[in-house]
């Protein structure tokens, strides 16, 4: 659901025909029928969209802009129970996947955060708990908050749910070195969050937006990007070798993630395909 009333956005289930007159007017006095159609538009679109994507998708941004009031919202036509009834309704037409909330302005200049702390609030006291909190990181030039308040922030809302993810990261400012500083800070305070679950970057090139990319319009790499790839592709990656011992052993520490496993005796080989998680237990490969 796209939380924000507006009409248009038939691609997030608001088509133009289920509003019959102007947003302001039907939040104003709304009536039975307005708010019938309105309704039914939306969980028609998510009915849809659920079953198109069948198992596909594991995690879902159930409802975008949870806590932004720049325009009317769902919640003002029928409460905050329809966002619960959102994620319910997720729930019944997709239990293997995780229902997720979104919001932006929350770690970044943060007009956001006491309302999307308290509409989660409201979610779980009507029996709705999300899966996960998303937060969309468009940080910007002048508005870059100190990773120490990052790290405070997302410690208030892992208390409400610690699964955390950082949604649309990017670091909108033509200064370079600022860009990557920011880029180092964020991401490694993030992933330093044991609540952390995934950092989705969002502006990694295109010529419209060269001022948040990673690559430049040229595909030269920004040093942003450079930070990025040396933190997840070399700093966050496990790439070990050795020898096990007379009981077939062989122990390390990784990274959480998904591992390719080769095993070599003599003239013999096997190679396994793995994934180390928190409650892993070890993985045993057959020569």
């Amino acid at each position: 659901m796209w939380a924000p009333l507006q009409p248009g956005r038939a691609r997030r289930g608001q088509p133009p025909e289920a509003f019959a007159r102007p947003v302001p007017d039907i939040v104003a006095q709304p009536t039975a029928a307005d708010r019938e159609k309105i309704r039914a538009a939306a969980f028609e679109h998510l009915e849809r969209m659920l079953r198109f994507a069948g198992q596909r998708v594991a995690e879902w941004d159930a409802i975008n802009h949870l806590a932004n009031d720049a325009h009317p919202r769902f919640s003002d036509l029928f409460g905050p129970q329809i966002f619960a009834d959102v994620i319910k309704r997720g729930r019944e037409l997709a239990p293997h996947a995780q229902m997720w909330v979104n919001e932006g302005n929350v770690l970044t200049a943060g007009n956001r955060y006491e309302k999307y702390h308290a509409a989660i609030q409201e979610l779980i006291a009507l029996g709705a708990k999300p899966d996960g909190i998303g937060f969309m990181a468009h940080f910007r030039e002048g508005e870059i908050t100190p990773p120490e308040e990052i790290y405070r922030r997302l410690e208030r809302f892992a208390a409400l749910v610690p699964n955390l993810q950082l949604t649309e990261l990017d670091i909108d400012t033509k200064d370079e070195r600022l860009q990557a500083d920011t880029m180092r800070d964020v991401l490694e305070i993030a992933f330093s969050h044991p609540a952390v679950s995934g950092i989705v970057m969002w502006q990694v090139w295109g010529q419209a937006a060269d001022a948040k990319t990673l690559w430049r319009p040229d595909w030269s790499i920004k040093p942003a990007g450079q930070v990025w790839l040396d933190h997840v592709c070399k700093d966050w990656w496990t790439e070990t070798t050795g020898a096990t011992g007379r009981d077939g052993r062989f122990a390390t520490r990784g990274f959480l993630g998904d591992y390719e496993i080769t095993v070599r005796a003599g003239a013999r080989r096997a190679t396994v395909k793995t994934q180390l998680t928190r409650g892993s237990t070890p993985s045993r490969v057959a020569l």
